[in-house]
C-alpha cells in the first residue's frame, strides 16, 4: 500500500462510506461541516454525513487511539490559507492548487484494483479500447482509495506546481 502506515488494529465497515470517513475524520479531530473533501459529496447526493442516526457495534468509539494523525496533502496546502479563504481556494483555484491521481502504467499490471476501490466510479478499463485504467478526472474526487489499495503502488500523486512549491516535496 502506498500511504503512510499507522495500526490502529480496527476493522471497519458500512453501507454508506460517506458516513464512514465522516465519522473516522470526525474521532481524527478534522471539522465535518464545512470540509471540502466531504462536501462534494454532499452536493452530488452520495452519502450521509449524519452521525447522530449512526449504530456502531463492537468496540465503543472512544477507544480508538487517532493521536498525531497526518491531514492529506490537499488539506494541508488548504490549512496554509486563512479559513475563510481556503473554501474559496478549493473552489476556485482548483486549477493552481491540486493533487490528482494518475496510472504509472510502468508499474500497473492491470489488475483493477483501483478501479473496484473508487466510491465514484471514476477509473474506466476498457481492455478492448484502452491499454491501462484510465482516470476521469473531472468524475474524480480526489479520496486517493485508488492510490491506498493499489498493491504493485501504480498510482501515483501527481502534484500542480503550485502545489510542490507550498509543500516543498
Amino acid at each position: 500500500l502506498s500511504g503512510d502506515k499507522r495500526a490502529f488494529n480496527i476493522i471497519a465497515a458500512s453501507r454508506d462510506t460517506v458516513t464512514l470517513d465522516t465519522f473516522f475524520l470526525n474521532k481524527m479531530g478534522f471539522e465535518i461541516k464545512n470540509n471540502i473533501f466531504l462536501t462534494p459529496l454532499r452536493e452530488k447526493n452520495l452519502g450521509v454525513l449524519n452521525l447522530k442516526n449512526t449504530i456502531y457495534t463492537g468496540d465503543s468509539p472512544e477507544k480508538f487511539d487517532f493521536t498525531n494523525v497526518k491531514a492529506p496533502v490537499t488539506k494541508r496546502v488548504l490549512n496554509l490559507l486563512p479559513k475563510k479563504l481556503s473554501r474559496f481556494a478549493a473552489k476556485y483555484l482548483g486549477r493552481l492548487i491540486w493533487v490528482a491521481p494518475v496510472i504509472n502504467e510502468n508499474k500497473c499490471v492491470k489488475c483493477c484494483q483501483c478501479m473496484r476501490s473508487c466510491p465514484v466510479k471514476a477509473i474506466v478499463f476498457d481492455r478492448e479500447k484502452q491499454k491501462y485504467p484510465f482516470i476521469r478526472r473531472e468524475k474524480c474526487i480526489s479520496c486517493f482509495c485508488c492510490h491506498e489499495l493499489c498493491h504493485h503502488k501504480a498510482v501515483d500523486i501527481k502534484k500542480s506546481f503550485v502545489t510542490r512549491f507550498f509543500l516543498k516535496k
